[in-house]
């Protein structure tokens, strides 16, 4: 076999020396781990599949045993022998998990090594500033906020931006796109345009929306696949409470929307899933039992409890630590008609704000010097301007331009090096990136998750 670079382009016989490699390194996983774990999900059959996969695209060698399976230019070799350390170390052990795709696994074989293979699970997008409601807990649109300007509210992503963005995120394996912001995303004019140029890619798509603008017909026909609706409400009286603007009948025509999309279920239509967010603080911690009800109705895919994130406009609404208690209550109350229902909901992520929320609204302090964030292998976000954040936060490191793409800035080495500081708690040498915005993540639920699969644990 050829061991030396080469300055030119290596022969087929090298392509296949380095295939045959990968599966000689395939064949002599550790067997004894293997036997005694039998159910133990991830196995040679899983990577031995994942490689034919990988084999059968088109393949460049500049180099021999360098083969280049993707338009990223990654190493099978070196995708093997990081598998075969991760079983060799006991990481990736957790027989819990479910590996879907050979994208999930790609991922956390790349967190345990220290390497990119494939895309990111997600990538937000920030499409619009200007939002149609004015949620009491909003930092922005709430009415106990100062009006933010108007050219700000005018402020959305544009054409040129996006789809620099977009294109090219199928190729490298991305897993969806969330259309996220500080504002409602069906304020865009061009949001039609926009989801077109996501599903050409390929990529499951994902929208965030308080649900008032959205023709569910429109976007069922453009294959939309999923609508994050933020209520933060389980009836008509707590809505109004929350959305004080809104007028008599807001809520029952919201769910007649939600009527529509259930029944193009029925009928055996396309439609997209729905998961209803509630934002929990003292107007309606109350109705948290009823909005797995709500749930159950509408047979929504699940729902999502997040504390709401406070500043000095609307700490008021944290709920104290009196409140706190009896939404523990609640809470169990929600699991008992969850588990009744069978509805899915975020209850471990809850309950962990609700058990370690103090009086500012911070809750994670302290939880990345124990663990590390993982965030650099599963997701980024692009604000409306183009820049690329690292997580939900405001940490930018780069930003999309006519002539570097999103899937350019996620394979360079410069957000590779944060990725690793962020992982290995190295943070001296990213001055400034571990900061008072982590103490209330909105990815720690994320995070707990990955580090518990790497570290074996009860995910």
């Amino acid at each position: 076999m050829c061991l030396k670079k080469k300055k030119d382009t290596c022969t087929d016989s090298t392509v296949d020396a380095a295939l045959s490699e990968a599966a000689r390194l395939l064949a002599h996983a550790p067997q004894n781990r293997m036997r005694k774990e039998r159910e133990l999900v991830i196995h040679r059959e899983t990577l031995a599949s994942l490689a034919d996969r990988l084999a059968s695209e088109p393949a460049d060698v500049p180099y021999c045993l360098n083969l280049q399976i993707s338009p990223e230019q990654k190493n099978m070799v070196a995708l093997m022998r990081a598998y075969r350390t991760c079983v060799e170390k006991g990481v990736l052990q957790n027989r819990k998990v479910r590996w879907t795709g050979p994208a999930k696994l790609l991922r956390y074989i790349g967190t345990a090594a220290g390497k990119i293979f494939t895309g990111p699970r997600m990538v937000q997008i920030n499409i619009a500033n200007r939002c149609n409601l004015d949620c009491i807990f909003c930092w922005v649109h709430s009415p106990f906020a100062p009006p933010a300007p108007g050219e700000w509210k005018r402020t959305r992503i544009t054409m040129p931006v996006f789809r620099q963005t977009v294109t090219g995120l199928g190729r490298i394996g991305t897993g969806g796109i969330l259309f996220s912001g500080q504002g409602e995303p069906f304020t865009h004019p061009q949001i039609d345009d926009m989801i077109s140029l996501v599903k050409q890619e390929d990529i499951r798509l994902e929208i965030q929306t308080n649900l008032h603008l959205v023709d569910v017909e429109k976007v069922a026909a453009l294959g939309v696949d999923k609508l994050h609706v933020n209520l933060s409400a389980a009836s008509e009286e707590t809505y109004r409470e929350v959305h004080p603007a809104e007028k008599p009948g807001s809520f029952k025509r919201l769910r007649q929307k939600l009527d529509a999309l259930q029944e193009m279920r029925v009928k055996g239509r396309h439609a997209p899933e729905v998961e209803f967010i509630h934002v929990i603080h003292t107007r309606n911690y109350h109705e948290i039992p009823r909005m797995i009800e709500l749930a159950a109705d509408y047979d929504a895919s699940g729902i999502f409890l997040k504390m709401m994130e406070t500043n000095d406009h609307v700490l008021h609404l944290l709920p104290a630590e009196a409140d706190r208690e009896s939404m523990a209550e609640r809470l169990k109350e929600a699991e008992n008609l969850a588990s009744r229902h069978g509805v899915n909901a975020n209850f471990s992520g809850f309950g962990y704000q609700l058990s370690h929320v103090d009086d500012t609204g911070e809750f994670s302090a302290g939880l990345y010097d124990r663990i590390g964030c993982y965030m650099g292998w599963f997701f980024v976000r692009v604000n409306l301007d183009g820049n690329v954040s690292f997580c939900c936060k405001d940490k930018f490191l780069d930003r999309v331009t006519p002539s570097r793409s999103l899937s350019d800035i996620w394979h360079s080495v410069r957000y590779h090096h944060f990725r690793l500081i962020a992982k290995d708690m190295d943070f001296k040498k990213g001055k400034g990136f571990l900061d008072a915005k982590c103490r209330r993540c909105s990815n720690f639920n994320q995070n707990m998750t990955i580090h518990a699969i790497l570290a074996g644990e009860n995910a």
